[in-house]
This record gives structure tokens, C-alpha cells and sequence, in this order.
């Protein structure tokens, strides 16, 4: 019932009829007292139409455990890369997509860095996320445009050289 009323109040404040993906933040199984109810209770959302897909997004082993136990639960996956998190591996020895990666560009610096230092970054760190999910989607988020803007160029130079 708590999860029905949660998800009514999102679409009310959404004003919109459902939500394409509904995500489990952040889960552990050992918080989930009850994960087959949680996926029944998921399940009856499906079918009135309010939610079209369960997510999990969070830190690798933590989703991991979840995802092989529960695979309903986790129809789209987003996990944190941070070597510390498990990240992408962790699921994959476990043979689950990844769907979505964010916590690529934390720690690059840019507050500092000269402009050329900032594209230099920006460029590894974009290299090494299309490494790691080649057909998926890479999360960046920011509240200032010119660091769109810096991406946007960097990936542009990218699939040039490639």
C-alpha cells in the first residue's frame, strides 16, 4: 500500500498517468523485508498502468544480490562505476545488463584545470565510459551549461577519431 500511495503522489505532483521507469534507489536486500511482496506489490502498478518498468540503481554487489534473487526487480539496471561500488563487473559476472552507468566524470577536477586540461579529461573519462557501456546510457548531470557544452564537443571529437 505504501508503494501504491508513493508512486499515486509522484503522478499527482508529475501530473502525468504513469512513469516509464519506476527505481528502487539505492536498495540492499537486507532492508526489503519482504522482496516477492515488493514485486507482487510492483507487479499490480505494471498492470494498472501506472509504472511500465522496475529499475534498480545503486552500487554493483548491493544490485547484484538483488538482481539474481529477484529479477523482476530489476528490469533496468543503472549502477554507480566507482571502483569502490562493484560497478559494472559485478553484475556482469552475474550475467545481468547494464541498462545505465552514471559516477563517470567525479573526481576530474575541472575547477582548476585550464581549458586544455579540461578537454583532455573530459575526453578520458568519456573514453573510458563508452569502454565500459558501449550500447548503454551514460548519465552525466550538471547545473551549468558550458559543462554540457564541453561534453557535447568532447564527444563530437571522439567519434571523429573513431
Amino acid at each position: 500500500v505504501f508503494m501504491k500511495n508513493s508512486v499515486e503522489r509522484s503522478l499527482r505532483a508529475l501530473r502525468a498517468d504513469y512513469v516509464d521507469i519506476l527505481m528502487l534507489h539505492e536498495p540492499m536486500l537486507r532492508q526489503i523485508p519482504d522482496p516477492d511482496d515488493l514485486a507482487h506489490e510492483l507487479d499490480l502498478l505494471k498492470a494498472s498502468g501506472k509504472i511500465r518498468y522496475v529499475g534498480l540503481s545503486g552500487y554493483g554487489h548491493a544490485l547484484a544480490e538483488i538482481a539474481v534473487q529477484f529479477p523482476k526487480l530489476g528490469e533496468v539496471i543503472q549502477v554507480e562505476v566507482a571502483e569502490s561500488s562493484g560497478g559494472v563487473g559485478a553484475l556482469q559476472q552475474c550475467q545481468r545488463d547494464v541498462q545505465v552507468t552514471f559516477g563517470h566524470f567525479r573526481g576530474a577536477q575541472m575547477n582548476t584545470a585550464t581549458t586544455e586540461e579540461r578537454f583532455q579529461r573530459l575526453q578520458e573519462k568519456l573514453s573510458h565510459a563508452t569502454q565500459l557501456n558501449p550500447s548503454g546510457v551514460i548519465l552525466f548531470s550538471t547545473r551549468k551549461p558550458s559543462h554540457i557544452d564541453e561534453v557535447v564537443s568532447s564527444l563530437e571529437k571522439i567519434e571523429r577519431h573513431n
